[in-house]
């Protein structure tokens, strides 16, 4: 969700109607997908889809309309959410919208006197449904009269807190909306639930039934479109709570990532495959290639491909490298048949950033580690300087209620459409960013000797102890989480804020790329620290100039130091004898004085760091990894 600058709320609609003229009148020949398609090979692969599309910029026709007659006034469509609204300066007569509803500032129809303004509370649950409070429900404790001489009334008796909000029935029924954000409650069926739903109805839990709203409203056998929003067969059943709809557990977008890796191959000229691997070439070979017909003949009778300076062969090979039937020739370590899928995508770029890449897209430079010195030799296997890196990042779905809850991809995307989509509609939005970064790699001797200790077997196994069980966590969700994974990542954010310093980076800017494994035959323990941004140049070289040898090591150093101490020890170090701190209790010692960075920076939402690892704690020196 989000608010117009007209200040209506409104929540962005699903991928259906995406890329659609809100004028039915209007030509679609005006629409040129072209401009907004990106390729991008093996994430494309990863989640199973046929392109990627980024979200569409505004074009005026009072500006564009004489040089770009084509993808004028595209807009991202939405639905106006949430659709119950108050009288906010008159009689505080609740009101129902449909969700098409276009005017800002409706005027209340019963005292004519104020604006209605939309309420401020939805209802949401942790499988990503979202909803109206149900008003009408919880002041009348479960049952659903009609709409008919049931007028409610949302008013405050002055109270700072949500038991300050009364709403009323005109049948003289009223009800405080004291703890309806609460995830404490006793359901009915006797299981841990929220208070929304065990209290709504004394008899009976209130569930969710599967709303989504950005799917637009419910239709009836033939009738009119129903005000109710749209929900699938088979509902629910999940329990609900309340949330203001401007709170951040409304919405936690899961994104999907990707460092570009270039396709080559003997025989194959680089050229070749960038000019077919552009989106609308891909996506013609892929369907050509998928029916069976001859992608050769296909191609060369493409108006404007000019494919005369490769023979047939060339070409042959290059669309088996587009269509996946022939392997690239990649510098990548040989997958483990262990490894998720998530580590299996990663292990591939770990293997091409471990050496000298020299491409359009992705340039990886190195020094001899005996320029660092020796305390850098003794921990690190490799540093490498990125100096180029193109990323795309996908948006495949969303969680409510709580952050980074994993999740089948297949199930994310299909909360993105109301209706399944065609072979050559399957897309996702995305965008694409260039940047640089520092690739940092530790001695796989130094870290398999660290983590075999048993003191760090014995604080890690205490974590895993207290969360077996629970939702998935770490990056491949449901593998338990090691501690080179603890150790890797603290080390991450550290170093990106000790970076900050000595590049001048806002943390925000910074962002993090863990490559975990312990699989005995090809363990990884590595990280990317780097930045990006939209501009096609990258940015300004400061994570390249931190990579040389005279910054680098003493930039690490001063980052361990200052994570020896904490502004809120003794307490921070302690934390992890007793449960663990931060979201979910998934950090030991780390907290915001010490190991955590923005949000947007941190791939795990800032869980499962230790800076213990690193340094070691006062009771035990040798659990740190640079003790």
């Amino acid at each position: 969700m989000h608010v117009t600058t007209d200040s209506v709320s409104v929540v962005t609609a699903g991928l259906d109607h995406w890329f659609e003229f809100e004028d039915p009148s209007r030509d679609s020949s005006e629409l040129d997908l072209s401009d907004f398609e990106i390729d991008e090979w093996r994430l494309k692969q990863h989640l199973g889809v046929s392109h990627f599309r980024q979200p569409p910029d505004y074009r005026p026709s009072r500006r564009f309309g004489g040089a770009r007659e084509k993808n004028l006034e595209i807009t991202v469509p939405t639905q106006r959410f949430p659709q119950w609204h108050f009288c906010a300066k008159g009689c505080g007569r609740l009101a129902w919208k449909p969700l098409p509803f276009s005017s800002p500032n409706p005027r209340c129809q019963h005292c004519d006197k104020g604006w209605l303004k939309q309420v401020p509370f939805v209802v949401i649950c942790e499988a990503g449904h979202m909803a109206d409070f149900p008003f009408l429900k919880w002041v009348h404790e479960g049952s659903a009269p009609g709409p008919d001489g049931h007028d409610l009334t949302l008013f405050s008796t002055g109270g700072g807190g949500l038991g300050g909000q009364v709403v009323r029935c005109s049948c003289s029924k009223s009800r405080s909306l004291s703890g309806i954000t609460s995830a404490q409650g006793s359901p009915a069926g006797g299981q841990p639930g929220t208070l929304l739903s065990s209290t709504l109805s004394p008899d009976s839990d209130f569930l969710c039934a599967g709303w989504m709203p950005w799917h637009g409203a419910s239709t009836g056998d033939g009738g009119p479109p129903s005000p109710e929003p749209w929900v699938p067969a088979g509902g629910c059943g999940q329990q609900v709570r309340a949330a203001l709809r401007a709170s951040t557990n409304t919405y936690f977008a899961e994104v999907r990532s990707s460092i570009f890796l270039p396709r080559t191959a003997q025989e194959v000229p680089a050229n070749l495959i960038r000019v077919l691997e552009a989106p609308h070439l891909s996506q013609y070979i892929t369907a050509m290639s998928d029916a069976g017909q001859p992608v050769l003949d296909g191609l060369k009778r493409i108006a404007g491909l000019e494919l005369e300076p490769y023979t047939d062969d060339q070409i042959d090979k290059a669309v088996g490298i587009i269509t996946g039937a022939v392997d690239p020739d990649q510098p990548a370590q040989q997958g483990v048949d262990a490894d998720t899928r998530e580590t299996a995508f990663r292990r591939v770029e770990f293997g091409v950033l471990q050496q000298e890449q020299d491409e359009e897209e992705l340039h990886v430079g190195s020094t001899p580690l005996a320029e660092y010195g020796d305390w850098v030799a003794k921990n690190f296997a490799r540093i490498m300087v990125v100096s180029k890196l193109r990323e795309t990042r996908a948006h495949v779905g969303f969680h409510r209620v709580k952050a980074g809850g994993g999740g089948d991809v297949e199930e994310l995307k299909a909360m993105l459409r109301r209706n399944p989509p065609g072979p050559n509609d399957n897309w996702l939005p995305a965008y694409v960013v260039y940047g640089e970064g520092i690739f940092l790699e530790l001695r796989e001797d130094r870290l398999s000797e660290w983590e075999s200790k048993p003191a760090v077997q014995a604080r890690v196994g205490d974590f895993q102890r207290r969360y077996r069980g629970r939702p998935p966590l770490g990056i491949d969700p449901g593998q338990p989480i090691p501690p080179r994974f603890f150790l890797l990542h603290t080390i991450a954010h550290i170093v990106m804020n000790q970076f900050s310093f000595d590049a001048g980076y806002d943390t925000a800017s910074i962002r993090e790329r863990l490559y975990v494994s312990t699989a005995p035959e090809a363990p990884l323990g590595g990280v990317l620290i780097y930045t990006a941004a939209g501009d096609a140049e990258g940015t300004m070289g400061g994570l390249v100039r931190m990579g040389k040898p005279d910054r680098l090591g003493p930039s690490v150093k001063r980052a361990i130091d200052r994570a020896r101490w904490c502004a809120s020890d003794p307490l921070c170090m302690e934390y992890a004898e007793h449960g663990g701190q931060g979201p979910e209790g998934c950090n030991l010692a780390a907290c915001h004085g010490c190991a955590l960075v923005p949000e947007t920076a941190c791939e795990q939402f800032n869980r499962f760091l230790d800076r213990a690892l690193i340094v070691g704690s006062p009771d035990s020196p040798e659990l740190g990894f640079f003790t």
